[in-house]
Order: C-alpha cells, then sequence, then structure tokens
C-alpha cells in the first residue's frame, strides 16, 4: 500500500511544479480554485481582463437605401467591442448611436447638427443576445427613422457610445464619418 501513496505524492508534486493547478493535502487530491493562493501571494481579485477595452463602428456599417414607396433609407450599424488584448468580447451597458450632420466645408454651415439618436440596453441578456452576430463578431442594429431628404453630397457623422454599468465606469465611444 506505501508505493501507491508514494505514487499518488509524486505525481500530484509533478502536477504541482508543472503549473497544473493540483495540490495534494492529506493524501488527496483537489483542484485548487486560485493558484496564486498556494504559492502565498494575495487572494484579493484581479479585474475581469476580457472586458471591453475598446469600441470601433466596423467596416461593414453602411447606409441602405430603400426602393420606391418605401420608409426612407437604414444605416446598418455594426458595433465591435474588444479587450486589452485585441480581441473581439461581448459586452453589457447602455449603447446610445448619435446621427450628426457634419456642415464643415459646406457654405453657411458649420460644426455639427444632431438629426437622429437610438438607445439600447445591452444589459437586457436577451437584447444582447439577438443583437450580436456571430458571424461577424460585431452587436449588428438597423437604425431607422432616417430624414428622408438626406442629400447625397452631405457629409455625415454615426458616434456609438457604450456606457458599462456601474458607479466609475468609463464610456467607450467611436465615430465613423460617411456620404449618403
Amino acid at each position: 500500500m506505501r508505493p501507491a501513496i508514494f505514487l499518488i505524492g509524486a505525481a500530484a508534486a509533478l502536477l504541482n511544479a508543472a503549473g497544473c493547478g493540483v495540490e495534494s493535502k492529506g493524501g488527496g487530491l483537489r483542484p485548487v480554485t486560485d493558484p496564486s493562493a498556494s504559492a502565498g501571494a494575495s487572494s484579493a481579485p484581479a479585474a475581469w481582463p476580457f472586458v471591453p477595452a475598446r469600441l470601433s463602428i466596423h467596416p461593414l456599417t453602411r447606409v441602405v437605401r430603400s426602393g420606391p414607396g418605401s420608409a426612407g433609407a437604414t444605416i446598418d450599424a455594426h458595433v465591435e467591442l474588444r479587450d486589452a488584448a485585441g480581441d473581439e468580447v461581448k459586452g453589457v451597458g447602455r449603447l446610445v448611436f448619435e446621427l450628426e450632420r457634419d456642415g464643415g466645408g459646406i457654405e453657411g454651415m458649420t460644426g455639427r447638427e444632431r438629426i437622429s439618436r437610438w438607445e439600447t440596453d445591452l444589459t437586457d441578456l436577451a437584447a444582447n443576445s439577438s443583437a450580436y452576430d456571430r458571424v461577424t463578431r460585431t452587436y449588428r442594429f438597423q437604425l431607422t427613422g432616417l430624414p428622408e431628404d438626406m442629400p447625397g453630397a452631405r457629409r455625415f457623422v454615426l458616434r456609438a457610445t457604450l456606457t458599462p454599468p456601474g458607479p466609475g465606469a468609463t464610456p467607450l465611444s467611436a465615430e465613423h464619418s460617411f456620404i449618403p
């Protein structure tokens, strides 16, 4: 019986030394939930590494013109979230889109004029899941109610801002300019 206990102890020591997250206590093996705890490090939780750190409006975003007799144009908006390592992630929070007419360079107009605004609550998990496109790894939204007189000669700016829940959360935003 002694050789079996010796082999179990030796296997546990090798696995633990290899960083496999297993340690031996009293002859039995159990998983280590916090590998740093066995090394004597602080057991304070670290920040979750997979939170969105950057928001961008994906190049798939476009204006879709409707046919005759339809309700006008629609913006097919794609929003991409990435973590600190640059990988695509999902996120939660309040997402606001604002469409502005850019008057820069047009005679008689200066600055920007907001012409439409849309808001969605991505803390609602059902809304979050239905908006996420697994193929493009973006959140996809159909922004309707655009002005019918959107002339093709003017530049527009679409701004997206995600405000995560919780006090002190830093909003993420991005802009995309286009000529419809």
